[in-house]
């Protein structure tokens, strides 16, 4: 058997520091990949 597996995740933060003195919007969209091999008996 063979399995091929493509995902895109889209995640969104927001980020605050020090009680809201540093604060930032973080976007992170990776594409994962995915493979797999059986064998069944």
């Amino acid at each position: 058997m063979l399995n091929a597996d493509v995902k895109k995740i889209f995640l969104n933060t927001d980020v605050s520091v020090n009680n809201g003195a540093v604060r930032a919007d973080v976007d992170l969209d990776p594409w994962v990949f995915g493979l797999g091999v059986g064998y069944r008996f």
